[in-house]
């Protein structure tokens, strides 16, 4: 999701994983085409997003986390990792338990 900021994405994150029926939640993108933003959310005891947000942050060069397991935000400066990014969060989510 372009054109959001990281608070932006942690709300939409956690709206999504409160429906009924999702387990995991993670959106990535560029709010200004400079920097990368990435949230994460877990439904109930489902995963640990601080980890997962750390572990994907780094591909784009930053950082995150978060003290709480089910939601987490992060991000970083390198904009053209954002598609092996994604891949990774892609399987973190899919390996998640």
């Amino acid at each position: 999701l372009d054109d959001r900021d990281q608070q932006a994405l942690r709300t939409i994150a956690a709206e999504l994983v409160a429906r009924a029926g999702i387990r995991a939640v993670g959106l990535i993108g560029s709010p200004d085409g400079e920097a990368v933003g990435l949230a994460v959310a877990f439904a109930g005891d489902a995963g640990d997003a601080p980890s997962v947000v750390r572990t994907v942050a780094k591909l784009v060069g930053g950082g995150g986390g978060g003290k709480d397991r089910r939601l987490a935000v992060g991000g970083g400066r390198e904009v053209a990792a954002i598609d092996s990014a994604l891949v990774a969060l892609r399987d973190a989510l899919a390996g998640s338990p």
